[in-house]
C-alpha cells in the first residue's frame, strides 16, 4: 500500500464525529452503495467530507490555511500545484525539450523517463522536511511517473507527456494531483490506527476504496474541463492551482 506512518489528529469540534465515522467505516465488510444516505452505513463518501470539515473546509485549505497541522495543510500542495500547472502548458505550447531550457533544468533534455520525473519532482517541491511535504512529494511522484509511464525510451518522454497533456488538459491533471494528495494525508491521518484495529488486510481493503471513489469522483467531475491555455505565470498560476484545489476537494467536502 505504500502507507506512511500516522500521527496523533487533533481532538475536539468536527474531529470528533470525523473519528467516529472513521471508527465505523473501517470495522464495516462491504462497501455501501455510491451516494447512500444511510445514518447506519459508513461511506467514503460521507467519511471524506468529513474529513474536508474537520480541515476547516475545501476553500481553507485550498488556500493553504487548512487547520489540524499547524494551520499548512494545502500550502505545499496548492505552491506545487502552481509551478506544474505552469509547465503543464507550457509544455503544451512550445513542447518538452524547450520548457526545460526555458526553466534551467536543460540536464533533464534526453533523459529517461524516470530521470525526468524526478527531476521534476525535485524543482517544483520542496524537500520532505514536514509530512505535509511529504504527501506533496508522494503524489507528484506518482503523478509524473503515471503520466511517463509508457515511455520505454528517452527518445519516447517528449512524445509521450505532450500527448498525455494534451489529452487530458492541465485541469484534470491538476485534480488527479489533489486528489492523490487528498489520498496521501488521508493515509498519514489514519492507516496507522485503523491497522492496529482492524489487521493490516482490512485496513488496506478500505483504504482501496476511498483511493476508488476518490479517483471516480474525479473524473467525473473534471470530464470536460480545460485551463491549459490560462496564464500560468507568477500569482496567476498560483490563484489557477488554488482554484482548482478548491474545486477539487470541494466535490468531496459536499458529499456527506
Amino acid at each position: 500500500m505504500g502507507t506512511s506512518k500516522g500521527y496523533g489528529m487533533p481532538t475536539g469540534g468536527a474531529w470528533t464525529p470525523l473519528k467516529s465515522e472513521a471508527s465505523r467505516f473501517v470495522k464495516e465488510i462491504g462497501r455501501a452503495p455510491s451516494g447512500s444516505a444511510s445514518p447506519t452505513h459508513a461511506s467514503p463518501e460521507r467519511l471524506l467530507g468529513r474529513y474536508i470539515e474537520a480541515f476547516g473546509g475545501s476553500r481553507k485549505v485550498s488556500s493553504g490555511r487548512g487547520g489540524g497541522t499547524g494551520g499548512r495543510v494545502g500550502r505545499a500542495a496548492g505552491k506545487a500545484g502552481g509551478i506544474l500547472g505552469g509547465f503543464l502548458s507550457s509544455v503544451s505550447s512550445q513542447g518538452l525539450a524547450a520548457t526545460l531550457r526555458e526553466i534551467e533544468l536543460s540536464d533533464l533534455v534526453g533523459k529517461s523517463a524516470a530521470d525526468v520525473a524526478s527531476g521534476l519532482l525535485d524543482a517544483f517541491t520542496d524537500p520532505a522536511n514536514t509530512l505535509d511535504d511529504e504527501a506533496v512529494r508522494t503524489a507528484l511522484s506518482e503523478l509524473l511517473s503515471g503520466m511517463l509511464e509508457s515511455a520505454k525510451t528517452p527518445e519516447e518522454v517528449e512524445t509521450v507527456f505532450t500527448e498525455v497533456i494534451n489529452e487530458q488538459g492541465v485541469t484534470k491533471i491538476l485534480a488527479d494531483f489533489f486528489g492523490k494528495y487528498l489520498y496521501r494525508i488521508f493515509i498519514r491521518d489514519f492507516y496507522e490506527g485503523w491497522q492496529k484495529r482492524v489487521g493490516a488486510a482490512q485496513a488496506n481493503q478500505k483504504l482501496r476504496e476511498v483511493k476508488d471513489y476518490i479517483l471516480s469522483a474525479i473524473r467525473s467531475k473534471f470530464a470536460g474541463e480545460e485551463s491549459t491555455n490560462k496564464n500560468w505565470s507568477g500569482n496567476d498560476g498560483l490563484r489557477l492551482s488554488q482554484e482548482i484545489m478548491n474545486d477539487t476537494l470541494f466535490v468531496f467536502a459536499i458529499a456527506q
